[in-house]
C-alpha cells in the first residue's frame, strides 16, 4: 500500500478544508458541514455547507459509504465540528475529516484537529492534528497521511496563520530525543516501474530507513539476516565490505538472478542495495540527487532513457542534473546485480570511485563560499553581544552564550537554512530572540538541499506522529521552547547528515536588524559540537 497521487490529492483538500474551518472557528463563527470531492482526472470540488442546515450531515454521511457512486467521482471527505474524545488531549471538540472512495479503501478514516474556544478570552486554542481511527491497510502510512493533510492546511495561508497562532503543545508533553532509532513500524513500500509519482525520491530514502530503523519491506526483504551485520555509513570505504558481504552471500546461497528478481523480496534488496550506493556517492560529491523509474524520468526528460524495463534498469539515479539534459546518469541496480548474481562488473566501490569525476563535472550553479568574507578580513573585531536579562532561566541557551568568543575566534563558516524563529524578529524591534536552523557541519550535503528538508521539517509542526524522531521534531517546533543542539534530522526530510540547533538572533547581526534572509552563514566548531552562531551581516557574501 502507498500513497497514490489521488490519494495525497484528497488529503491536501481535506487540509485546505480544515485550514479554512480554523479560519472560521477564530472568527467565532459557527463551523457547517462541507463536502469535498476529486474525479478521475483528480479535479477537486467543494460544496461549502450552510451552519443552518442540519441535515447536512448526515446525507454527506451517507455519501462516504454510498455504494452507488456518480462515474467521476473516486472519493469524498467530509469535514465538520463535532464533540470527540481522543487520546492525549483534553479537548473534547474537534474539526474532524472523514473520507471514503469508491473501493471503500479509505471507509473509517478519520482525522481531528482538536480546539476549544477559552471562555471570554475571544481565543482560540488548538492542539496536534491526529488520525483518530484508521483503516488497517492504511495504518502503516498514518504518518505519511498526516503530513499530506498538513501540506493542504499549509496551503491556504489565511487559515494556516489562524492554526499556526491558535497551536498550542498539549499539557504534560516534554519534547525529549528518542533513546535509540530503532523503529520496527516504519515502512517502506515497494519501488514499481508503474510508480505514478513524479520521483522516487521518498521511496529511496524510505527504503534506507527501513533498513536503519529495522522496519518493514511491502513484500518482504531478501538475505536480509545475511545482511543484518553489515555496519553501513554512507562511507566510500563501506563500500569495501558490502562489496565482501555480497561475495560471502553469492558463495553461500548462490542467488539466481531470475528467482531473486521474480519476487518483491528481491527486487527490495537490489533496490536497497542500489539506494545505498547512490546515496553514499551523494554525500562523497556533495551532490544533487533525484531518483526515478525509467517511466518517472520520461515524463520528466523524454530521451535520457530508451529502456522501459528490467528489473535491473527500474530505479536510476541521476546526480546533479539541473532539468536542463545535463546530469550523471547512473544504473545502481545493474552494478548491485553484477556483485549480487556473479555477472561480469566492477565492484561496488570500483564503480563508485570511477562515477566520481564524472558526478563533480556534471555539477552546475554551486553556492558561494559562504565564509569568503570572513576569511578575506581576518582582523574580526569584538564580538559585541550582551546576554538578554532572561537568558540565565534558558540552561541550553545559557550554556549556548557560553561557547560564543570560542566560535568567535576558532569557528568555520557553513551555511544553514531558517526552520523557524520567534515572529518579532520579521518586524523591525529590539529584542534579541530565538530561533531554529538546520546545517550541515561536515559540509558534505549540497546546501542546496536545505530548503527542501527545511520545509520539511517545519511541516511536522502541529501534527501528532507514530515516528519517534518524526514525533520528537513536531513537539519541538510545536512546542517553541524546547532547545536543540546538534540534533540529527531523519534522512526522510530531505537529505542525510543534516542536524538542527536552535540559536539566538543578535538584530544587531541582522541587515537591516530583521530576519528576512532563510539561507544563513553560521560558525561552527568540533571542539562545541551542536553549538552555531549567525555570522554577522557584514561578513555575509555577496549576493547572500
Amino acid at each position: 500500500m502507498q500513497i497514490t497521487p489521488r490519494l495525497d490529492t484528497l488529503l491536501g483538500l481535506a487540509g485546505s478544508m480544515i485550514s479554512r474551518r480554523v479560519l472560521t472557528l477564530s472568527q467565532g463563527r459557527t463551523v457547517p458541514a462541507d463536502l469535498g470531492t476529486v474525479d478521475r482526472e483528480q479535479r477537486l470540488g467543494l460544496v461549502a455547507g450552510d451552519p443552518r442546515d442540519h441535515l447536512l450531515l448526515p446525507r454527506y454521511r451517507e455519501l462516504l459509504v454510498a455504494t452507488q457512486w456518480p462515474a467521476d467521482v473516486m472519493a469524498r471527505v467530509l469535514v465538520h465540528a463535532r464533540g470527540l474524545q481522543m487520546e492525549g488531549t483534553p479537548f473534547t471538540q474537534a474539526l474532524v475529516a472523514e473520507f471514503g472512495d469508491v473501493a471503500g479503501q479509505l471507509n473509517g478514516l478519520v482525522v481531528a484537529a482538536p480546539y476549544q474556544p477559552m471562555a471570554g478570552k475571544g481565543k482560540l486554542v488548538m492542539h496536534s492534528i491526529r488520525i483518530v481511527a484508521c483503516p488497517p491497510a492504511l495504518r502503516p502510512l498514518v504518518d505519511e497521511l498526516l503530513r499530506a493533510v498538513a501540506r493542504g492546511v499549509s496551503s491556504f495561508d489565511e487559515g494556516h496563520d489562524a492554526w499556526i497562532s491558535a497551536l498550542q503543545i498539549e499539557p504534560g508533553v516534554d519534547p525529549k530525543p528518542p533513546a535509540h532509532s530503532r523503529d520496527p513500524g516504519f515502512w517502506a513500500a515497494a519501488i514499481t516501474p508503474e510508480d505514478p509519482h513524479p520521483d522516487s525520491n521518498g521511496k529511496v530514502t524510505a527504503h534506507l530507513e527501513a533498513w536503519l530503523a529495522g522496519g518493514q519491506f511491502e513484500g518482504g526483504l531478501d538475505f536480509e539476516p545475511a545482511l543484518r551485520d553489515l555496519r553501513l555509513d554512507f562511507s566510500m570505504a563501506s563500500l569495501e565490505a558490502l562489496d565482501a558481504a555480497l561475495d560471502r552471500l553469492r558463495a553461500t546461497h548462490a542467488p539466481q538472478r531470475d528467482a531473486v528478481l521474480a519476487a518483491p523480496a528481491g527486487r527490495n534488496v537490489v533496490h536497497l542495495l542500489a539506494a545505498y550506493l547512490g546515496e553514499t556517492l551523494v554525500l562523497h560529491t556533495q551532490s544533487l540527487v533525484r531518483w526515478y523509474t525509467p517511466a518517472q524520468l520520461q515524463r520528466v526528460a523524454p530521451g535520457w532513457v530508451t529502456n522501459q524495463g528490467g528489473a535491473l534498469d527500474s530505479l536510476l539515479c541521476m546526480l546533479n542534473g539541473n532539468g536542463r539534459g545535463t546530469g550523471y546518469l547512473m544504473q545502481p541496480c545493474d552494478i548491485v546485480a553484477g556483485r549480487l548474481f556473479g555477472d561480469d562488473g566492477p565492484p561496488l566501490a570500483a564503480a563508485a570511485h570511477a562515477a566520481v569525476r564524472s558526478i563533480h563535472a556534471a555539477r552546475v550553479g554551486a553556492l558561494v563560499d559562504p565564509g569568503a568574507e570572513w576569511k578575506a578580513n581576518p582582523s574580526h573585531g569584538p564580538l559585541g553581544v550582551v546576554a538578554p536579562d532572561w537568558l540565565p532561566h534558558d540552561p541550553l541557551l545559557a550554556r549556548w552564550f557560553e561557547t560564543l568568543p570560542l566560535l568567535w575566534r576558532e569557528g568555520e563558516v557553513v551555511w544553514s537554512h531558517l526552520v523557524q524563529a520567534n515572529s518579532l524578529l520579521f518586524r523591525p524591534g529590539t529584542e534579541n530572540c530565538p530561533g531554529e536552523v538546520l546545517y550541515d557541519p561536515t559540509g558534505r550535503v549540497d546546501p542546496q538541499r536545505f530548503p527542501d528538508a527545511a520545509r520539511a521539517m517545519f511541516g511536522l509542526k502541529g501534527l501528532r506522529l507514530r515516528n519517534p524522531w518524526m514525533a520528537f521534531f513536531a513537539e519541538v517546533l510545536t512546542h517553541e521552547r524546547t532547545r536543540t543542539s546538534g540534533v540529527e534530522l531523519p534522512a526522510s526530510l530531505g537529505a542525510r547528515g543534516l542536524q538542527t540547533a536552535t540559536l539566538l538572533f543578535f538584530r544587531g547581526h541582522l541587515p537591516g536588524g530583521v530576519l528576512g534572509a532563510h539561507r544563513l552563514p553560521i560558525l561552527v566548531s568540533p571542539k562545541v559540537p551542536g553549538m552555531v552562531m549567525m555570522l554577522p551581516s557584514r561578513f555575509w557574501p555577496r549576493g547572500a
